[in-house]
């Protein structure tokens, strides 16, 4: 007995050929680019998880400072008195034309203070004022001369305020200022390998490069329109 078989005509498969990038972007295929692409490709994500920590740092303390209604800002406040070494105070009883050498080294031993913004010598009051300015609030001592003593009052600010001081880099040091100029140079170097590993991908790129031209232009609008300004 012989078995009837249905033969089904077989359906030939053809491969869609890829979309070739215009004549533009051409370049994005040469040696040279896809080297540079994969050296930016580490760049960018070694820089990311490098800068994490920053960038998270100055996008919330951005949001802060921008709601500085939301918490309270000034911390304890108190006073203490420290007693001149004898031959200091001798030295300042004479009234010389500027204060002793060892006098700003014995209040920064006393407080751990440092590098005053301001110091003012008044013969007259009989009085050596050092202004040490700190994140989110003050040190102030003020010597007298006549008792040989050391008044120094403090203005502590809250952690939140602290870090708010730290975003702006007010009164936060020299070694702090680095830190600011190096988070902004590494942000700003993965901001750019991302931008050029963009340019690899022929699905994205057109619809990156639109929405970085609009996240440029957006804020614009809002300062030229809606931002008070003094002038045309």
């Amino acid at each position: 007995m012989m078995m009837r078989t249905n033969s089904l005509p077989r359906v030939q498969q053809t491969r869609v050929p890829r979309r070739q990038p215009g004549r533009f972007w051409q370049w994005t295929k040469s040696a040279l680019w896809r080297r540079i692409f994969t050296a930016c490709r580490w760049v960018h994500v070694w820089l990311s998880t490098f800068a994490l920590t920053l960038l998270l740092f100055f996008c919330v303390t951005g949001v802060l400072l921008n709601h500085l209604d939301w918490f309270e800002s000034r911390g304890p406040h108190w006073r203490e008195e420290h007693t001149l070494p004898a031959p200091v105070a001798r030295q300042l009883r004479a009234l010389p034309a500027t204060p002793p050498a060892a006098l700003l080294p014995f209040i920064e031993s006393r407080t751990g203070l440092s590098d005053p913004n301001k110091i003012t010598y008044d013969r007259d009051l009989g009085e050596v004022t050092f202004d040490f300015a700190v994140p989110a609030g003050y040190a102030f001592a003020t010597v007298l001369i006549a008792e040989g003593l050391v008044e120094v009052e403090y203005q502590q600010g809250t952690t939140l305020a602290v870090l708010n001081d730290l975003h702006k880099g007010r009164h936060s040091g020299a070694a702090w200022s680095w830190v600011i100029d190096l988070s902004a140079l590494l942000i700003g170097f993965s901001a750019f390998t991302g931008l050029v590993i963009l340019f690899q991908q022929a699905k994205w790129r057109v619809a990156g490069l639109w929405l970085i031209f609009f996240g440029t232009l957006i804020p614009f609008i809002i300062y030229r329109f809606w931002v008070p300004s003094v002038g045309a």
